[in-house]
């Protein structure tokens, strides 16, 4: 049987031939693998953060323990990190509301983005995959927000304003993600005798960080 022997120089020819197409296959292969969408932060947003951004990243066996709890550490450690490419280097702190429990899709936590010039931004954490053990998530940072703290401050002044006597607690749901004139929540306020009255705290007033409220008290006419 006659073999067919090739030339040196054609070998050489197929050796790069192959040595070439095995790297543009390894390229297509990586950017298959790469599921990140990373937004910008535009000039003059709100407390610094973009009026959505939007970043989705593939499940990382860090993010999930195997009975489907996320920790509290690993979200706030995953959300800087997905964070990062955007503000060009990680946040000074990010701190969310606790652990995830057996997530499912579109469940949410919310988390406090503490920027490099010592700005902060609310941001809500929503799960978008749940599989084999795995949980992907997106982050979109808020154009503007009252956070809990402040809106019960900004509550028991207006309650003293309008009474003359400052409640000894006022305890809110939650933060106040981009208000509009009109949004509402409902607070309770508790008084020196430790008497607890509940009242909506509605916004009035957007201008810029600026946000106004007023409290109408559970009852009252």
């Amino acid at each position: 049987m006659r073999r067919t022997r090739y030339h040196d120089g054609a070998r050489v020819g197929l050796v790069i031939a192959g040595v070439v197409l095995f790297t543009v296959l390894t390229i297509v292969a990586t950017a298959a693998a790469v599921i990140a969408t990373v937004g910008s932060f535009p000039n003059g947003a709100s407390r610094g953060a973009p009026a959505a951004l939007t970043l989705l990243e593939r499940p990382t066996a860090r993010q999930v323990l195997a009975d489907l709890i996320v920790k509290k550490a690993d979200i706030e450690s995953h959300v800087a990190d997905m964070l990062a490419p955007s503000l060009g280097s990680r946040p000074a702190a990010v701190s969310c509301a606790g652990d995830l429990e057996n997530p499912g899709v579109g469940t949410t936590t919310r988390c406090k983005v503490q920027l490099s010039d010592g700005r902060s931004a609310g941001a809500t954490v929503t799960v978008t995959t749940v599989a084999d053990g795995g949980v992907g998530v997106s982050v979109k940072v808020d154009s503007l927000t009252v956070f809990q703290d402040e809106l019960e401050t900004m509550a028991a002044d207006y309650l003293e304003r309008n009474t003359g006597s400052r409640p000894t607690a006022v305890s809110c749901p939650g933060d106040l993600s981009n208000p509009t004139v009109g949004t509402k929540t409902h607070c309770t306020a508790t008084d020196s005798n430790g008497t607890s009255s509940g009242g909506t705290v509605a916004v009035n007033n957007v201008a810029g960080l600026q946000v106004g409220i007023n409290v109408q008290v559970d009852g009252a006419s």
